[in-house]
């Protein structure tokens, strides 16, 4: 009997103490953070926010210990019970305590999967760290970028001069005529003067026209291709013979005195317009082909000289042009 008291005193002796007090042994009341001299200095009240910080948490490593050094970066080390140990560098002291709660905070405990013959590997967490501006002591590798500007439009100026050939129409008179354009283009606005040389034929009476225009207008251009639509008023100047020229070869024919034909010169106001579709735009040397358009009166009612009220015509020529 003696014996077997004894025994059970001896059990309890060597497993009570383990029951009892290693859970008080492995409790901790706050976590430890340290830090060097330095750090101190630079940030005194570094230590106590990041106490203040954990003092209250429940769901850290209560038992880590937690050294803050700094050399170029603030380094933070934090060691487990488990003799782990853990090193980050953070460039902003702003971001000492996100780290640390990311190297701290334990997981919740859920309940134990079923016992398999394969051992688990271990997750391996990354911490997430966010950048702060410290106002203290800005990086000298923090690059600020000049704000952006809105590219100013630069203005493009071209000149050209052009030759064409063409002819024009109202109804019965027809005409054939030469002339030259010089325009400035500027921006793809154009802005110049025509002068074209035109010779109709009216009731058996031959009328060489003068005209002098102020165009302008816009270019729409398409790569090689660019289309012109340009207007602008005009004047006309013509010249007519009197006499029908049957009558100035009978009066020769029968010995009559050779008279001259009367010829009077018109002044009159126009408007034009046109169109003209060039190609190879790329080049100084392009070829083009257009349309255009008069409307004016060019004499009196009764004036059998008069000019057609308004004329339709086709060109076609050449353009030589500054780039």
């Amino acid at each position: 009997m003696k014996a077997a008291i004894g025994s059970l005193l001896v059990v309890i002796a060597l497993v009570w103490p383990r029951s009892a007090f290693g859970d008080d042994a492995k409790r901790c009341d706050s976590i430890s953070i340290d830090a060097d001299a330095h750090v101190r200095a630079r940030w005194p009240d570094l230590l106590t926010r990041a106490r203040v910080a954990f003092e209250d948490r429940t769901d850290i490593d209560a038992c880590a210990r937690v050294t803050l050094a700094h050399a170029d970066k603030l380094r933070i080390e934090v060691t487990l019970p488990d003799g782990r140990v853990a090193v980050r560098s953070v460039t902003h002291v702003e971001d000492v305590v996100p780290v640390l709660e990311a190297l701290l905070v334990v997981p919740a405990i859920e309940a134990p999967a079923p016992a398999t013959n394969e051992a688990e590997p271990e997750p391996i967490v990354t911490p997430v760290t966010e950048h702060v501006h410290d106002t203290s002591s800005p990086p000298a590798d923090r690059v600020v970028l000049p704000p952006t500007t809105r590219p100013t439009s630069k203005t493009r100026a071209a000149f050209e001069l052009s030759a064409l050939a063409g002819a024009r129409m109202a109804g019965a008179p027809v005409s054939a005529g030469a002339g030259a354009l010089a325009f400035a283009d500027v921006n793809r606005w154009l802005v110049g003067l025509g002068a074209r040389v035109d010779g109709y034929r009216v009731q058996a009476r031959s009328t060489t026209v003068l005209e002098l225009a102020a165009l302008a207008g816009h270019r729409f251009r398409f790569s090689e291709v660019a289309l012109d639509l340009v207007g602008g008023p005009a004047m006309i100047l013509f010249q007519t013979g009197d006499r029908d020229a049957n009558e100035v070869i009978a009066l020769r024919g029968n010995g009559g005195p050779s008279l001259p034909p009367d010829e009077s010169a018109n002044v009159f106001p126009r408007l034009v317009s046109g169109a003209r579709l060039h190609a190879g735009m790329r080049s100084t040397l392009r070829t083009f082909v257009g349309i255009d358009a008069a409307l004016g009166m060019s004499g009196t009612r009764d004036d059998a000289r008069r000019l057609p009220l308004a004329t339709l015509g086709l060109s076609f020529g050449v353009t030589a042009a500054t780039r």
